[in-house]
């Protein structure tokens, strides 16, 4: 579909543009990450929901950074400044990617845009509409091998404060529970696995990944909103366009334009010889994503500019 390969192109050249993003991935991996990426930055409002852990143990030298999180939550307007640099750089989240369970970092806001990194870091998910703080959790184990990225007692906590979130397998138990040292090996294999938590009545339970990912490390759900959803929006978006009077025959030279900075998708034709995009249409690209990962129903709003010449 060539406006499916036109879209991945103006990604990758905006992806390119970051000199700390590692290129010798192949594309699709870059795609994907990006697409996760943009997830994980929550550009849409959100309710947040708390933990008794975190209202119980509070650590109040983070309390101006977890307000301006929770602030950016709940009005749409992103916390890509928490995040770490590993995820600006697109690099592979398996916290994220097995459980869907966020770290932000808790540091104030640098010159550059970005918090600076924390011992601790805030641990939540985000599921739909609905934001769920989990904990305070070191980056690192602790003396007594808790902590750090593959810790099953946050998922315990998930289970304890909103059971409803988790994918519980009833009735199913594991062989072998796997430690917390075969979790990591799992995940740098590429292997999805399961965990097992203590439910209400004291039994253990068979909890399954909420995400998943792929042997190649990316998110099997954003590959297939790139392979699937995408293409359908793009032709839908297409279709609109031509519905309000942009020709056929531009529609089908069109190239696109990302830039990420401004927010802005644009579709226009290529001017010899100035060599530069005319625009026939362009949108906010936060309504791109919006769309895509299913927060706003309505077909995005575009700019006509052949109607406005």
């Amino acid at each position: 579909m060539r406006i499916k390969n036109e879209w991945e192109r103006a990604i990758l050249r905006e992806i390119s543009a970051y000199s700390n993003v590692d290129l010798n991935n192949n594309e699709e991996s870059l795609l994907t990450n990006y697409i996760t990426y943009m997830r994980k930055c929550t550009f849409q409002p959100v309710q947040v929901f708390e933990s008794e852990e975190i209202k119980n143990n509070f650590p109040e030298q983070f309390r101006e950074s977890y307000n301006d999180i929770k602030q950016r939550l709940t009005t749409g307007l992103g916390i890509q400044p928490y995040l770490s640099k590993a995820a600006q750089r697109l690099k592979p989240d398996m916290l994220y990617l097995h459980w869907g369970i966020l770290h932000l970092h808790l540091g104030k806001i640098q010159k550059s845009g970005i918090a600076s990194r924390t011992d601790e870091s805030l641990r939540l998910r985000i599921i739909n509409n609905c934001a769920y703080f989990i904990e305070f959790a070191k980056h690192r184990k602790d003396e007594n091998g808790n902590g750090g990225f593959v810790d099953p007692h946050e998922l315990q906590i998930i289970y304890n404060n909103w059971p409803s979130t988790l994918c519980v397998l009833r009735g199913i138990s594991l062989e072998h529970s796997p430690s917390q040292t075969e979790v990591k090996k799992l995940r740098n294999a590429g292997v999805n696995c399961a965990s097992e938590i203590i439910g209400k009545s004291g039994k253990k339970l068979c909890v399954f990944p909420s995400m998943g990912y792929s042997m190649n490390k990316t998110s099997i759900e954003d590959l297939n909103l790139l392979d699937n959803r995408i293409p359908f929006i793009l032709q839908n978006l297409i279709n609109i366009a031509k519905q309000q009077g942009i020709p056929q025959t531009d529609l089908d030279k069109i190239l696109i334009n990302y830039d990420a900075k401004n927010h802005l998708f644009t579709f226009g034709l290529l001017v010899i010889p100035e060599i530069k995009l005319h625009s026939l249409f362009n949108f906010n690209s936060l309504d791109f994503w919006r769309y895509l990962f299913d927060y706003i129903k309505l077909p995005i709003n575009f700019t006509n500019n052949l109607k406005s010449n």
